[in-house]
């Protein structure tokens, strides 16, 4: 999927779940999902869809953790728990059987008490280095990159 359809796509629906959630910004999940449902391929010079973001609709790396009930999925993934260090790994994700279920499920999984704070923020960058610092991603560049994408897709919302 070209870049700019995906975000077109996915965009509304994200939009959407934080007017319904009391989310106060979606700029940062928009890049989230960019961030985890696209990468780039520096051999062909252009963004790839993940498999967990386009043939499980988990856009955002959401983890399955012990109490999930619903479906899903072992698949190759990367930690970062040195800085600096990538260590390849498997993880048990959530999956689901579409993009407006994937979005959905981002917004349930965000109401676990650990994230509870999310829903404080107006600041799309307070928003990133709270889910930085909640436990989201083990990436020591999580939140510049989020930043980055933010910023280089003009996300305003």
């Amino acid at each position: 999927m070209v870049r700019v359809d995906y975000i077109n796509t996915i965009a509304p629906i994200i939009q959407k779940y934080c007017v319904m959630n009391g989310v106060k910004v979606a700029s940062p999940i928009i890049a989230q999902a960019i961030v985890e449902g696209l990468f780039w391929n520096d051999e062909t010079g252009r963004s790839e869809e993940s498999i967990l973001a386009f043939q499980y609709h988990n856009y955002f790396g959401m983890m399955a953790f012990d109490d999930w009930k619903g479906k899903k999925v072992n698949l190759a993934t990367w930690e970062e728990f040195e800085p600096g260090v990538r260590t390849d790994t498997t993880g048990c994700f959530r999956a689901y059987s579409t993009m407006e279920e994937g979005v959905k499920g981002y917004f349930d999984f965000i109401r676990y008490p650990r994230y509870s704070n999310l829903f404080t923020t107006s600041d799309p960058y307070e928003y990133c280095a709270m889910l930085k610092a909640d436990g989201w991603a083990t990436s020591s560049q999580y939140v510049d990159v989020l930043k980055r994408v933010i910023q280089s897709e003009n996300l305003t919302v």
